[in-house]
């Protein structure tokens, strides 16, 4: 699972950590986010390591080879766990709020220091995740379909590389799940088709949007330069209508 949860970061942003002896990985992302990793043995290692949080975030804000202030808001941290078919589909179940169900509430819904999510997975996933190491688009591309959203929808267990997919897309929030499902399949809808629509509808221009948001990325370091961009931005509020006019 290692190898192909790695694949899905850019090699070159990796960030040389290591908190004493577990296994982890630690990724720079595209916008000032960043994504520390834990693969685990057991919810017992998962407990031990979630409350040592305050120590692992002082850890690594100790270190000043890589410590940046952006990590201080914008880190997710990820713990990977395999577990038992039961243990995997009990913790689906609706309402199970107890057991390893109420374990991953516990961690997720702890905000102090990092943002937190758990990853499970059965061992049929993994045999999946180590048979298609770098091949996340390709499967995306084949099994993000109306037909398997269907086939998940009747039984996620007959639908698990379906399942494993979308809770990669749900843990990791860069991923971009509306790239592969258009919102065909009658009564559903993607996020991003959503927008896109409603975007069209308001004339919202989403490239100078994402050009913005780009620019921003590169400005929030230099507090001159970053007031500068929000100057620019400024719509004239006694005559917004002629701001309007000249924008066009």
């Amino acid at each position: 699972m290692r190898d192909f949860i790695e694949s899905l970061f850019d090699g070159k942003k990796r960030i040389e950590f290591q908190y004493m002896n577990y296994n982890m990985a630690f990724y720079a992302g595209e916008y000032q986010d960043f994504y520390l990793i834990f693969f685990l043995e057991s919810q017992e290692e998962m407990m031990e390591l979630w409350e040592r949080v305050d120590e692992v975030f002082q850890t690594i804000k100790g270190n000043s080879d890589i410590y940046r202030t952006d990590i201080d808001k914008n880190t997710l941290c990820l713990y990977c766990l395999k577990v038992s078919d039961e243990e995997y589909y009990q913790a689906e179940t609706a309402g199970a709020m107890e057991g390893l169900s109420k374990k991953i509430s516990m961690i997720e819904e702890d905000l102090n220091y990092f943002a937190k999510h758990v990853l499970i997975y059965t061992e049929k996933m993994d045999e999946f995740s180590q048979k298609n190491v770098g091949k996340f688009e390709e499967l995306c591309r084949e099994y993000i379909v109306e037909g398997q959203f269907e086939r998940y929808k009747n039984s996620s267990r007959e639908c698990c590389e379906y399942d494993f997919l979308l809770n990669l897309f749900i843990k990791l929030p860069f991923l971009r799940f509306g790239q592969y499902q258009t919102g065909t399949a009658k009564g559903y809808h993607t996020l991003m088709s959503f927008i896109q629509e409603s975007a069209k509808k308001h004339l919202v221009d989403l490239d100078k949007i994402q050009a913005d948001v780009t620019e921003l990325g590169k400005l929030v370091e230099d507090e001159n330069a970053f007031y500068s961009w929000l100057d620019g931005l400024e719509v004239d509020e006694e005559n917004p209508q002629r701001q309007k006019e000249e924008d066009r």
